[in-house]
């Protein structure tokens, strides 16, 4: 019984050092010795603040041209309001 628990502390240490890698090796040298880490990367930006700066109510006043290339010079001009809220 003894035996196979000894086998399966080693094999947990194994599979623990292996998982861990680097991280497991570096815990057990002395703070003084320990080789200075690189910075971690940042992390990944979900994005979900990426358009507030939309957020508001904002005036718009557009004009567009009746039929675009043919070459026509004749605009119609209108106003508008848009409205943008976080959900």
């Amino acid at each position: 019984m003894r035996a196979r628990i000894r086998h399966g502390i080693f094999f947990f240490a194994l599979v623990m050092t292996a998982h861990l890698g680097p991280r497991a090796v570096s815990a057990q040298q002395p703070a003084a010795a320990a080789p200075k880490a690189a910075p971690e990367a940042p992390a990944l930006r979900d994005g979900q603040r990426d358009f507030d700066f939309l957020i508001g109510t904002w005036k718009y006043h557009l004009k567009r041209l009746v039929n675009p290339l043919t070459g026509s010079t004749k605009w119609i001009e209108f106003d508008g309001t848009g409205v943008c809220r976080p959900i």
